[in-house]
């Protein structure tokens, strides 16, 4: 039985949208290992939703300082992922 173009577009689309969830799913393990022992203490919820990381912190000098620090965790994350997935980083 042979398929059709779209169906195998669909089915590609599909099973990457699975990789993409598995992906994200492993962000928050990831964000404890890269960012260290401190900061993964003083981090209260890490989520991601459409590209973007949220992460909560309960010390406001320590979101000024990842905000600077910010496109070198999304690099460090994203190559760890092995595919672009975070585009951008939210510390509140």
């Amino acid at each position: 039985m042979e398929k059709t173009l779209q169906e195998l577009i669909n089915a590609f689309i599909h099973k990457n949208n699975k990789d993409l969830l598995f992906l994200e799913g492993r962000v928050p393990e990831l964000w404890h290992s890269i960012a260290g022992n401190f900061i993964s203490s003083k981090t209260k919820s890490v989520v991601v939703q459409q590209g973007t990381l949220y992460v909560s912190l309960t010390n406001a000098s320590l979101r000024f300082e990842l905000n600077a620090r910010r496109s070198d965790l999304r690099k460090r994350l994203n190559e760890a992922l092995g595919m672009e997935i975070i585009k951008e980083i939210v510390f509140f």
